[in-house]
């Protein structure tokens, strides 16, 4: 994972924004372990997030898949949501690099850079309870052909 994040406007969306790409961590840890149970997503995410990141992970397993190549995020984007304690964390993603590999036979699926290469995410991010300074996604929007997000 290749993560170019920059600075929010704002410095208090600094902590959401970093868990929110720990989050997306957190699941490529889940697909790599095969894992549908592993605790790193867990950790950051709750609600529709942690059935996000579940369901990601159960389809590699199923397919006896993992990542492989370089899985690119860049522009990420913070606003205030709601009352003020959530941060509505966007980026983009450029898998025009990443592919499937066989765990059985290590063949690489290979496929060729288009518009499905790139996506727009959208993760709500809220202060984990009873953990100061520790975010979780709550919820998740990927926008797949993404055009802002071509490159």
């Amino acid at each position: 994972m290749v993560v170019d994040k920059g600075q929010p406007a704002e410095a208090a969306h600094q902590p959401a924004l970093d868990d929110a790409f720990r989050f997306i961590q957190a699941m490529r840890h889940g697909i790599v372990a095969q894992d549908p149970d592993d605790a790193a997503y867990q950790y950051y995410s709750t609600a529709g997030a942690a059935r996000y990141a579940r369901g990601q992970i159960e389809q590699w397993v199923k397919g006896g898949w993992t990542p492989t190549g370089k899985d690119q995020y860049y522009d990420t984007g913070t606003s205030s949501v709601g009352d003020g304690k959530g941060v509505l964390v966007t980026f983009c993603r450029d898998q025009s690099q990443t592919f499937s590999k066989s765990l059985e036979s290590g063949e690489v699926h290979r496929t060729e850079k288009s518009p499905k290469s790139f996506q727009k995410y959208s993760v709500l991010m809220r202060e984990k309870q009873g953990e100061s300074g520790v975010w979780q996604a709550g919820q998740i929007e990927v926008q797949g052909e993404a055009k802002e997000c071509s490159r």
